[in-house]
């Protein structure tokens, strides 16, 4: 049985060991877990530019894929990510 738990972005930030972008998405109920997501440094510049609100030189892949789902009267409610639990908060005493 599956369980969805909604989440949304609470950072873009760079991991120190790794020195690679990642998302952290925080579930938006219960005891606030966390599911980072290691991404690409263009993906986290974009995501950066759209939440800072600047508007890249030219249209990114994605900012094609929602005009053509805006343009088809269509709408994203969700997504599912089937293959990614998340885990409990980490304390200093649990790690």
């Amino acid at each position: 049985m599956h369980v969805w738990v909604e989440v949304r972005l609470s950072a873009v930030r760079v991991d120190l060991q790794s020195n690679t972008p990642v998302l952290l998405l925080t579930e938006t109920e219960g005891v606030g877990r966390t599911l980072p997501i290691f991404i690409g440094a263009p993906e986290a510049t974009a995501i950066a530019f759209a939440i800072q609100g600047v508007a890249p030189p030219r249209p990114m892949t994605h900012d094609l894929l929602r005009d053509i789902v805006e343009t088809l009267g269509a709408s994203l409610e969700r997504v599912r990510d089937h293959r990614a639990p998340l885990r409990p908060p980490t304390t200093p005493s649990s790690t």
